[in-house]
């Protein structure tokens, strides 16, 4: 997953005052990434269709 410039910056600048929040608007755009672009891609791929025919006990 590729974070932002914005997104990097606003983490670099909490790191040089580390609080229990430091990583949450990355750990935010993260997943609002894989939700929105990785995990639809893998839910079409090929692999997972096969797992799911495999999971199903087909061939």
């Amino acid at each position: 997953i590729n974070l932002d410039f914005h997104t990097k910056e606003t983490l670099h600048q909490s790191l040089l005052i580390l609080t229990q929040t430091s990583f949450k608007a990355a750990q935010g755009r993260v997943y609002f990434l894989m939700e929105h672009n990785s995990y639809p891609r893998f839910l079409d791929s090929e692999l997972y269709h096969q797992l799911c025919r495999i999971a199903a006990g087909e061939r």
